[in-house]
């Protein structure tokens, strides 16, 4: 009961404050060493995302996925506890956190007359491999073929489909499906959904993250995969997947000693007064920047 009061306190609070940027071309900004933020605007149709490009040759960058809340032990399948990406940036002093793998809840609550596994602290497990600290666990994922982008043994970065987790593998994370591969469009998906996706250049120097805003006609209609992956690939990408996409896509941008969501998260959309509610995921793909 108590969850359920704080977050229509949430509701209310964010049905007051949010209101759509207006719309106006693109934005650059460097928030850190070897970070570019850029926020696009597009009119038609009516879009906005956001690119951040990470230089993976400057040694003071680190990768890390992290998982969200700890569950029990012995709890089967069940790896981790709901946690939203700002919360798990907060805790982890990630400078840039986004969503991560695709996952299952276990249980189900009942908000407003409104059937809502998506809540802070209800159990889940990855559906791909998951690595945190070269530690896999995501032991018992529902599909292990799932696309993935793994940091290796000597810190580089890769994306592919693995039948097991690449020997000495430090961090993993896993989408659902390809974009790119060998600088080729091979997503056909035209639903346009909120979209959270990573690619690679060539070279693997350059690690692209992508954050589609969606769900919104007047303010940002979202990408299909397709749509995703030409768009990526415009960004200097050769290698691409999806990871979790719809009302999960959040972009957490540090500022100071704040985490705040920079993106517009689409759960809430569809409520009597449209706002924008932050969802609790497994875990987030975060990008740490040494001072």
């Amino acid at each position: 009961m108590y969850k359920r009061v704080i977050l229509l306190v949430r509701l209310f609070l964010l049905a007051i404050l949010w209101t759509p940027a207006a719309f106006g071309g693109e934005t650059t900004t460097h928030p850190f060493d070897a970070v570019t933020l850029t926020e696009h605007v597009w009119a038609n149709p009516p879009m906005r995302f956001y690119v951040v490009r990470v230089d993976l040759t400057n040694p003071r960058v680190h990768i890390r996925v992290s998982g969200a809340g700890k569950i029990p032990e012995g709890a089967g399948p069940w790896q981790t506890t709901l946690e939203p990406v700002s919360k798990i940036a907060e805790r982890e002093h990630f400078d840039v956190a986004v969503n991560g793998s695709i996952f299952t809840p276990k249980g189900v609550e009942f908000i407003l007359g409104r059937r809502l596994p998506y809540y802070e602290g209800n159990w889940a497990r990855a559906n791909g491999w998951t690595i945190t600290d070269g530690k896999l666990w995501s032991t018992t994922p529902e599909n292990a073929y799932f696309p993935s982008l793994a940091e290796l043994a000597d810190g580089s970065l890769t994306i592919g489909k693995f039948d097991a987790p690449p020997k000495g593998a430090r961090e993993m994370v896993s989408g659902c499906c390809r974009l790119l591969s060998g600088g080729q469009v091979v997503a056909k998906d035209l639903v346009l959904s909120p979209r959270t996706t990573v690619g690679l250049d060539a070279s693997d120097k350059t690690l692209t993250i992508m954050v589609v805003d969606g769900r919104r006609p007047d303010y940002s209609v979202g990408m299909s995969m397709k749509e995703a992956a030409e768009q990526l690939l415009h960004l200097g990408c050769a290698e691409a997947i999806d990871l979790d996409n719809g009302g999960s896509s959040t972009l957490v941008v540090r500022h100071g000693e704040k985490y705040p969501v920079i993106s517009t998260p689409s759960d809430g959309h569809d409520l009597w007064i449209p706002i924008s509610v932050e969802r609790p995921v497994a875990d987030a793909l975060g990008v740490r920047v040494d001072k």
